[in-house]
C-alpha cells in the first residue's frame, strides 16, 4: 500500500475478474457476506470508522481493491470482527451496500425477515403435527408459488411403484407390503434390478 501512496507502480497482475470486496467475513457472532463492488466501500467507510479509505488510490475501484485484497482485508478484518452481523449488514444496507449476515439453519428459521417473506411454509405430518419447511425464494405475481401437497408418506406409494415399475399385480405388491412393511418392499425392489 505504500507503493500507491507514494504514487510508485505496483507490479501486481490481477488474473481473472475480481471484484472486491465480495467475501464472507468472520464478525463476532459468525459471518457476513458483504458486497462492495462498485462504489460500495466509499460508501461503507463512515461505517467502517475509516474515512479515509475512498482516498488511497490502491483502494479506489473495484479492480483496485481485488489487486490489493491482502492489504484490504486485513483492515476490513478489525472492522468485521468488532461488530455482529446484524450490525455490519445494517451499516452497508444503510449506505447501498448489498450485505447480510450468514445464517445457519436455525438463525435463517428465526430471521424477521424470512417470516416476513412468508419463505416458510406450513405442513402437517401425519400424525397432525406441524411443521415448517421452507417454500420457493423466488416471488412472482402472474404465477405464485403454492405447495399443492406434502411429501409423501414413507410407503405410501409403495404398492403403486411394484405393480408400475416391477408389474406385480396388485394383489402380490399388496400382500408383501402388508406382512413385512415398507422395508421388504424396498429390497424387493432392490433385488428384481429393474
Amino acid at each position: 500500500m505504500a507503493h500507491a501512496a507514494y504514487d510508485e507502480a505496483k507490479k501486481r497482475e490481477l488474473l481473472g475478474f475480481a471484484l472486491m470486496p465480495n467475501v464472507y467475513m468472520p464478525v463476532q457472532d459468525g459471518y457476513v457476506v458483504i458486497m462492495a463492488v462498485l462504489d460500495g466501500i466509499g460508501q461503507l467507510d463512515a461505517g467502517c470508522e475509516r474515512p479515509d479509505w475512498p482516498t488511497w488510490r490502491c483502494l479506489s475501484t473495484a479492480r483496485d481493491r481485488a489487486r490489493n485484497w491482502d492489504a484490504l482485508e486485513p483492515l476490513m478484518l478489525e472492522w468485521t470482527m468488532s461488530h455482529t452481523g446484524e450490525e455490519i449488514a445494517r451499516l452497508a444496507q444503510e449506505r447501498g451496500v448489498p450485505c447480510f449476515p450468514a445464517y445457519t439453519v436455525g438463525q435463517m428459521m428465526e430471521s424477521p425477515h424470512v417470516a416476513e417473506r412468508g419463505f416458510l411454509q406450513e405442513f402437517a405430518s401425519p400424525g397432525k403435527k406441524s411443521f415448517k419447511l421452507p417454500g420457493h425464494p423466488i416471488r412472482m405475481s402472474a404465477t405464485p408459488w403454492r405447495s399443492f401437497r406434502p411429501a409423501p408418506r414413507l410407503g405410501q406409494h409403495t404398492v403403486e411403484v411394484l405393480q408400475d415399475w416391477l408389474g406385480w399385480s396388485e394383489s402380490e405388491a399388496r400382500s408383501l407390503f402388508d406382512a413385512f412393511g415398507e422395508q421388504a418392499s424396498a429390497r424387493a425392489v432392490r433385488e428384481s434390478k429393474v
